[in-house]
């Protein structure tokens, strides 16, 4: 196999060719690097690339197969993680000037699970400066491989670019408002916002401790069930993490779905979204449809009030992880962090009570109406992309919102909530940009998601080309 043919294999593709002894760890790991090493000045997708380790790693894999000590779905798969996951040795920047020289003296529990698993860490992504502002200019925004003119939005930026490019089998990310999803949608990908404690955040900067979620983004729903089942369960050293038993998740794929009843958010006249990711969201619900579950519109709840108190929360708990520093190294942060974290700084205590409360509202306005239906389908985010360059994001201080409040319409209130949600791609627009919609369901209902979103995959698959290699200048 060429190397661009090896790179766009699946994760589950190329660990079976592994498995199989039809090709080897390490040359798989020197197709990635080979490849990173031609496409990565074009997308600034890495901040550290772990070259060394990953060809070490990828050798003892290869002795330990050829021993036949066979690990698992992982064994010698190179994947990347986003730059707030600790490794031990190797820096974590989480893309800002502030922590450039951080070497963490342990791993994250996601990191040892997987080398644990076999799998080959091979490089940190690209992300905004602390999965909270903008891209600090020290790192650079992340191109998107679909249009290299465009960007890949959200925090895991590098991650949704890599695995796109071909650069490694999957990554993970974080996710507080829709750092996962979003950049998988906008890079043709398959994104998962696990259950609030279904994956450890144990040795991962925080953005927001009651909001963030870690997880997995992957070519194909298989490969983010393999992927989550590596790295899900309880874990001593996060409090957080729930004590609830890990399904075989890539096997259930395999499964009849059960009889299923999808929820389809409706247009709404401020939901924003363009007429392109409308058809396309609609044209997924009647291919859906076809495949014989059930379709039921429904109006999303509290949309305005989900993201209000979603923001009021980010932004209070952000500022107190970062007070030390603003205090004391404020000029190392990018202008539009530091606002937001300042902004923070000085929300009131009421403020953050009420939107606690609030949180209550929505959580139990989405039990209840997860009650009369089994999944939620939306849009992954109003829009396809954006072009680099383009006007900034901007804090508003006034009424403690943000202008992204639109683009977080659909994944926000997922995190406020704490249910699993992913996207899944479902189009292409004329630009030639792809458009993701996102599936919703209960609290660790991840097996149900994932068995909904294969069977959709599979019956989209021809039309959708998830790596976008025509669009990468090779």
């Amino acid at each position: 196999m060429t190397e661009t043919e090896l790179c766009a294999c699946s994760l589950a593709a190329v660990s079976q060719l592994i498995a199989q002894r039809e090709v080897s760890p390490v040359a798989v790991t020197q197709a990635v690097l080979e490849r990173l090493d031609r496409l990565e000045p074009q997308l600034n997708a890495f901040i550290t690339i772990m070259a060394e380790e990953a060809l070490a790693a990828a050798r003892q894999a290869e002795l330990e197969i050829a021993r036949g000590h066979y690990r698992g779905p992982l064994h010698g798969v190179p994947l990347s993680l986003k730059d707030l996951f600790y490794t031990k040795g190797v820096r974590t920047t989480a893309a800002s000037r502030v922590t450039a020289d951080f070497v963490p003296n342990f791993d994250a529990t996601i990191v040892t699970r997987l080398q644990d698993a076999g799998a080959v860490i091979f490089g940190k992504t690209n992300m905004a400066e602390f999965a909270f502002g903008e891209t600090h200019p020290d790192f650079g925004p992340t191109h998107n491989p679909w249009n290299l003119d465009f960007g890949t939005n959200g925090s895991s930026s590098g991650s949704a670019a890599s695995v796109a490019a071909g650069l490694g089998f999957g990554s993970f990310g974080s996710d507080t408002g829709g750092s996962i999803r979003l950049p998988a949608a906008f890079c043709g990908l398959v994104g998962l916002k696990p259950t609030y404690g279904r994956v450890s955040r144990a040795g991962v900067v925080p953005l927001s401790w009651s909001l963030d979620h870690v997880g997995p983004l992957t070519r194909t729903v298989r490969d983010c069930a393999i992927l989550l089942e590596a790295v899900a369960g309880v874990d001593s050293a996060d409090p957080t993490a729930a004590r609830v038993e890990v399904p075989h998740y890539a096997s259930a794929l395999d499964r009849q779905v059960p009889h299923v009843t999808i929820g389809v958010v409706q247009p709404a006249t401020d939901d924003v979204v363009l007429p392109e990711v409308r058809q396309a969201t609609d044209q997924a619900v009647v291919t859906l449809r076809d495949l014989g579950f059930q379709i039921v519109p429904i109006e999303q709840p509290h949309p305005e009030q989900a993201i209000r108190a979603l923001m009021a929360i980010m932004y209070v708990e952000a500022s107190s992880f970062h007070l030390p520093w603003l205090r004391t190294r404020p000029e190392d942060y990018s202008v539009n962090t530091r606002e937001r974290l300042e902004i923070g700084a000085f929300i009131p205590g009421t403020v953050y009570v009420q939107a606690l409360q609030a949180r209550r509202l929505v959580i139990d306005a989405y039990r209840a109406l997860l009650r009369e239906v089994d999944l939620l389908l939306s849009p992954a985010a109003p829009f396809p992309s954006y072009r680099l360059g383009g006007e900034r994001v901007e804090p508003v201080a006034k009424d403690g919102g943000d202008r992204m409040n639109g683009l977080i319409r659909f994944s926000g209130p997922f995190d406020l909530t704490g249910f699993p949600a992913l996207t899944v791609p479902c189009g292409v627009t004329s630009e030639g940009l792809p458009i993701g919609i996102q599936l919703a369901g209960p609290a660790f209902g991840e097996e149900l998601l994932l068995q909904v979103a294969h069977a959709y995959q599979q019956a989209t698959a021809a039309s959708i080309v998830p790596t976008a290699e025509g669009h990468l200048v090779v």
